[in-house]
């Protein structure tokens, strides 16, 4: 997983300096630390989902529009509210 996020901060353009603070940040806002060195291929749908958003908040965001957010998922519509 956070091979996962290091090629999309580099995507994104996040600053070599910043890139490890963000995707620190974004795994323990997201309860993901537990799954750092797991295999994408690993994961239950709902985690690859939690993964999407991570990779979707790596660089701060002022808005996050998210399409169908609690299609495939019962558990992620009470997961975005805990972390907003």
């Amino acid at each position: 997983m956070h091979e996962n996020l290091l090629f999309f901060s580099r995507i994104k353009r996040i600053l070599k300096d910043d890139i490890e603070s963000q995707i620190s940040f974004v795994m323990e806002r997201l309860k993901l630390k537990p799954y750092k060195d797991t295999f994408v291929s690993k994961l239950s749908q709902e985690w690859k989902r939690k993964l999407n958003i991570a990779i979707a908040l790596l660089n701060d965001p002022k808005i996050l529009i998210l399409d169908e957010p609690t299609s495939g998922s019962k558990c992620l519509l009470k997961f975005l509210k805990e972390i907003n």
